[in-house]
């Protein structure tokens, strides 16, 4: 595995030269994909909103360190994947699964009535976060092994085996439920 594409690469050396233009650079290169992942772990739109924004002053204040990344989008989905947890057990509430954007796209091109995706929701909400994680990244995202690999920092086999198990448990526990 490299250590970051061509961007990543430029965008590394504009924060090592604290260029405020590299800011809006990783915006443009993963600001939409690190929101809809946060709206698929926090099952939120508004909360994957404030969670982005609280991601960038992140980004801001440690923006030295994030030039001397080895790979930059894993470092920034884990700190999104930090953040989103946080809040969710800040707020001591159950994960709600994905209520929001990714599972209404889903609805719109499959035509998934609305007590599928209220048992969907549920199935995802209990599965483990690192499954749930995956699920996101594979299916809705439409990301390959291989990046959901990179994006979490993981051997691409656990991403496979994560993917699998997750669908298993997701299919017993929408079994059970009929």
């Amino acid at each position: 595995m490299a250590d970051g594409s061509e961007e990543e690469i430029e965008i590394k050396q504009l924060l090592a030269a604290d260029d405020p233009a590299a800011i809006e650079r990783i915006y443009r290169f993963a600001g939409r994909e690190l929101y809809y992942y946060l709206a698929g772990l926090t099952g939120s739109v508004h909360d994957a909103e404030e969670l982005l924004h609280d991601l960038f002053i992140k980004i801001v204040d440690k923006r030295l360190k994030l030039a001397e990344t080895k790979y930059m989008k894993a470092y920034l989905y884990r700190t999104a994947a930090n953040l989103a947890y946080d809040r969710i057990r800040r707020n001591q509430r159950k994960n709600r699964g994905l209520a929001d954007y990714a599972i209404v796209q889903a609805v719109e091109e499959q035509n998934v009535s609305e007590e599928d995706i209220s048992e969907l929701n549920r199935a995802l909400s209990e599965l483990p976060p690192e499954q749930r994680q995956t699920i996101i990244l594979k299916v809705f995202m439409k990301k390959t092994f291989d990046e959901i690999a990179a994006a979490l920092s993981v051997p691409v086999n656990t991403a496979v085996s994560r993917y699998r198990y997750a669908l298993k448990k997701l299919e017993s526990m929408l079994e059970k439920r009929r």
